[in-house]
Order: C-alpha cells, then sequence, then structure tokens
C-alpha cells in the first residue's frame, strides 16, 4: 500500500482571471499556491466547505493597533470574495486613524469605495463616511454625486457635483443630466436651457481631439439621448455632429449614425471612462 503522502504530478492550466485570484490569496495566507489547491481540493472531497480563516498572527497585530493588520485581514477576506465583510475591515481601519488624521482616513475610505461596484449602496455609504471625515475631499463629492445619479437621487447628485464639475469633465456631464432630469420635471424652461448647456460642453470637450474609434459610438449614443427628448433640441444635435465632424478623428457623424444609435442612460455609457468616472 502506498505512503499517503507520496505526491503525484498533476498538471494543471488556471484561467487568467483565477491565477492573480489565487496568487493574491496565496500571499495574504502565507502560503504556496500549490498548498492552497491542495487544501481546497481536500475540502471539495471531504464536502467541507469551511473558509480559510485570516493569518492569526495578523488578528493578533491588529487587535493590538497596527493599522497596516487590520487592512491585511481585510484584504485576506476580499481575496476571498467576501466583499462586505473586506469593506467592513476596510472601513474600520479608516476609523482607527480618523482621530489623529481624518484626511487620511477620508482618503483610505475612498480608496476602499474605489474597490467596490459603483452602482451599490454599500459604495455610496462608504463615500458618505469619507466626507464625514472630510467634508472637502473632492474625489469623494465626485465619486459619490456619480453614484448618486446611478441611483437615480438628481438632487444630490447635483449637490455634490456642482462644487467639482469644473476640475472634471465626467463630472460636468452628470451635473449636467441630473440638473436637466430636475428641470424639465419642474418644467423650469430657464434651468433646462442651462443645463442643456452645460452638457453641451461637456460633450463637446469629450469630443474634442478625440482619435478613439471606439468613444464614438457611446459620445452618439448621449447626443441621441438629447435628440430623443424633442424638437427643441434639434439644433443643438445639429451643431454637436458639426462639431464632431470638425474636431474628432472619428469617422463622420451623421443624422443617419444617430437614429442607428440607441438612447441609453449615461450610466451605462459612463461605465469605464476614465479614471474619475464611476463608472
Amino acid at each position: 500500500m502506498k505512503p499517503a503522502t507520496e505526491q503525484k504530478a498533476f498538471q494543471v492550466r488556471l484561467p487568467g482571471d483565477v491565477h492573480p485570484w489565487l496568487e493574491a490569496h496565496a500571499k495574504s495566507a502565507g502560503k504556496s499556491m500549490n498548498a492552497l489547491v491542495v487544501e481546497s481540493l481536500r475540502r471539495l472531497r471531504d464536502g467541507d466547505a469551511i473558509i480559510p480563516d485570516a493569518r492569526e498572527d495578523l488578528v493578533v497585530a491588529a487587535l493590538s493597533g497596527e493599522i497596516g493588520a487590520l487592512k491585511g485581514v481585510a484584504q485576506h477576506y476580499g481575496n476571498l470574495g467576501l466583499g462586505n465583510l473586506s469593506t467592513l475591515l476596510y472601513g474600520l481601519s479608516a476609523e482607527m486613524a480618523a482621530p489623529t488624521d481624518p484626511k487620511l482616513a477620508s482618503k483610505e475610505l475612498v480608496r476602499t469605495a474605489s474597490r467596490l461596484p459603483k452602482r451599490s449602496e454599500l459604495s455610496v455609504g462608504v463615500l458618505r463616511a469619507a466626507l464625514r471625515h472630510n467634508p472637502e475631499n473632492e474625489v469623494a463629492k465626485n465619486r459619490l454625486g456619480q453614484a448618486l445619479y446611478f441611483a437615480g437621487d438628481y438632487k444630490d447628485a447635483v449637490k455634490f457635483l456642482a462644487s467639482v464639475r469644473e476640475r472634471d469633465n465626467h463630472a460636468k456631464l452628470f451635473h449636467g443630466w441630473a440638473s436637466l432630469h430636475l428641470a424639465r420635471e419642474a418644467n423650469n424652461r430657464s434651468a433646462s436651457t442651462r443645463a442643456r448647456d452645460e452638457i453641451v460642453v461637456a460633450l463637446e470637450a469629450w469630443a474634442f481631439g478625440n482619435h478613439d474609434g471606439r468613444a464614438r459610438g457611446t459620445w452618439l449614443r448621449q447626443v441621441a439621448q438629447l435628440d430623443s427628448l424633442g424638437s427643441e433640441y434639434q439644433q443643438t444635435v445639429d451643431e454637436l455632429l458639426d462639431y464632431a465632424n470638425d474636431n474628432t478623428s472619428w469617422s463622420e457623424v451623421s443624422r443617419a449614425d444617430l437614429a442607428a444609435a440607441k438612447p441609453t442612460s449615461l450610466a451605462e455609457d459612463m461605465e469605464g471612462l476614465g479614471s474619475e468616472s464611476v463608472e
């Protein structure tokens, strides 16, 4: 009978999305990737779905007040896909720093929010906490305002984006659309005009000198969204098309292209567009 310790080779090719996860988890657990795979297979064989616990030394260090250790525990659970628990621990590490350095705590909470789905209530809660520690954190205002736009809270989105819209074109576009929603709801023509003009400025800035063909369709869908609002926007839309044809490297955009472009929400189209888009 062969001893249980005998090692047998078994070649495995890991998909691209699994390898970095396994590598990060192995590092946080202080084990080799091979050891983790073996442990997982044994749990699968034995029907044991127990989640690997955090390293004891990290927990002890965190309990003694070491912020870095608590963040290490948070990363461990994040690597395991336990996002809510990981976020709670990252938040607690920021709270530990807050009494002596509230601005650092605010920055840490913004970093935590960047790890979360952009349209989640959890992200909104973390960003509100960041502003509680530093009400002047403009990055937190920008990201919170965009997240609130996704949630359909246009009134609060406008409030948070107002002070940052001149710093980030994404913020300007979100502020313009949120303002337009509110103005049209209130049947306020002058406010609608101001909001429309802000959207135009943001869309022109987006198009200016743009040579990325992938952005063309996204930009067209935003213009189509304006066009769908009624005949009073026809001249604005025509002027935007002319501007793009004069100032981008895209293939020509026309009314025919606009008709083929399905209007979408700003939330859908801004996904992945730039570091400050919450997307």
